[in-house]
């Protein structure tokens, strides 16, 4: 038994759909590529840490190394990008 990467694979995707929805500038697609850049990769991630936690306690897992940078890196990345359409999304009330 190992670690669940496809959840971290599925938090990648997350961070590079918020990516893709920088691009249009829409305020509702900012909204959503928010939610999806923060919301979604802590939960992914935090889903990933709690299914590794309960594997790690049988005796077949198989640690494998560079998972907590990958862990690391992903929840930064996701924070950069989320906040980069938090920026959008505040000039564009500061309009109103």
């Amino acid at each position: 038994m190992s670690a669940p990467k496809y959840l971290l694979g599925l938090a990648a995707c997350s961070i590079g759909f918020s990516l893709l929805l920088l691009f249009p500038g829409d305020f509702y697609l900012n909204i959503a590529g928010y939610l999806f850049g923060s919301v979604v990769v802590v939960l992914l991630v935090g889903m990933f840490r709690r299914v590794d936690s309960e594997r790690r306690q049988t005796p077949t897992y198989s640690p494998q190394r560079g998972l907590a940078g990958a862990v690391t890196s992903l929840i930064l990345f996701g924070l950069l990008v989320a906040m980069t359409h938090a920026w959008f999304i505040a000039t564009e009330l500061s309009k109103q």
